[in-house]
């Protein structure tokens, strides 16, 4: 009897250690089986409404759709986009077939309030009189897009951030900057960012802005020139037209027995050589127009009054007032309108030298 015990219970050990490992291979079975039909199993097509195009990596100016974006991500981008067109269709004065030209061209007259008043979303119309959208209409207009091109002169207080807040409380803008300290156009040339940046191309306005120790020197004009022709050349078909940044003079002059008014003098002469240079490649080709930004010419309007709040403790680099006078300067000149009245002002600039500022500017650049 106790052999008879004995063997049940050898067999029954037996058959539970049957069933566990034979469990346990079929469950590894089944795993594997899933994993390999995962695997090999054809990839559904994607949904026309996910489906975005592969792009090659965008340069660190220009705003891309992250690659990895979840669907939901997607979504709320291209459903940004699309809210974003329909937006400026209706800032679009197109007409339908059935509508009237009359109609389509009539604008709206300003009301008895004024273009400040204006502040209705579904008022986003041109109005006749009002040379300036309300906020509400702001985010809808196309941006310019602008690059500078230069070095610490340019960097210095982030003065390319002014000239976009100043743009847009009447406009839009983009602005961009490729610039390094103490780089020349010559330096640039042999930098494959700033190459890449101008050939990126869709540019409103590029500006080169060149270091001031050449173009303050007669023996070489020459030189800035002929560096100054190839960025040009590489600006063919890329923007719709090049500014030259003119620079302002160093508050002592750039050696001994220099000042401030004979430097500037040279800077001015410099640059214009340098413009004339570059207009020589024009052939009708789809080279863009070529015109000086007087920045340096409207310092020296503002030097006397002014110049202690002008530069920063070496007298060569702007203070937060000589760059907010270099913003005003670009704002009149890329938009064509008088910077006066404008209410953004940095820290650092009083409300009567952003005035002086804001009127200097008007008058070298609007005449």
């Amino acid at each position: 009897r106790a052999s008879a015990t004995a063997s049940c219970v050898v067999g029954c050990a037996a058959v539970l250690l049957f069933l566990v490992v034979f469990g346990k291979d079929k469950q590894h079975l089944t795993d594997s089986a899933r994993h390999l039909a995962a695997r090999f199993a054809p990839t559904p097509a994607p949904t026309a409404q996910l489906a975005v195009a592969e792009a090659p990596p965008a340069p660190h100016f220009v705003p891309a759709l992250e690659a990895t974006a979840d669907d939901g991500e997607v979504r709320r981008d291209l459903g940004r986009k699309r809210k974003k067109k329909q937006q400026r269709r209706t800032l679009a004065p197109s007409a339908s077939p059935t509508t009237s030209p009359t109609a389509a061209s009539t604008t709206k007259q300003v009301p008895e309030a004024g273009c400040e008043s204006l502040n209705k979303k579904n008022e986003c119309e041109a109005f006749e009189g009002c040379d300036f959208l309300h906020k509400a209409c702001r985010p809808a207009i196309t941006p310019k897009r602008i690059l500078f091109v230069g070095n610490s002169f340019t960097i210095r207080n982030k003065m390319t951030n002014m000239v976009e807040k100043m743009a847009k409380e009447r406009f839009n803008a983009k602005v961009y900057m490729a610039a390094w300290g103490s780089y020349t156009w010559s330096k640039h040339l042999d930098t494959a960012s700033t190459r890449y940046a101008i050939n990126y191309g869709g540019w409103d306005a590029i500006v080169f802005q060149e270091q001031s120790f050449f173009l303050s020197s007669p023996m070489y004009y020459h030189y800035s020139a002929r560096a100054g022709q190839e960025l040009y050349n590489a600006t063919k078909g890329k923007t719709k037209r090049v500014l030259l940044f003119e620079t302002w003079g160093y508050e002592y002059g750039r050696t001994l027995g220099d000042n401030y008014f004979l430097m500037q003098s040279r800077i001015q002469q410099g640059y214009r050589y340098a413009a004339s240079k570059m207009e020589q490649l024009q052939d009708g080709t789809g080279f863009p127009p070529i015109s000086i930004a007087p920045v340096g010419t409207t310092w020296a309007e503002l030097y006397d009054n002014h110049k202690d709040s002008m530069y920063t403790y070496d007298s060569q680099h702007p203070d937060m007032l000589g760059s907010y006078i270099t913003a005003c300067v670009f704002y009149a000149q890329i938009f064509e309108d008088s910077p006066v009245g404008l209410s953004y002002r940095p820290k650092g600039v009083t409300p009567k030298e952003a005035e002086a500022a804001q009127k200097a500017a008007a008058k070298i650049v609007l005449g």
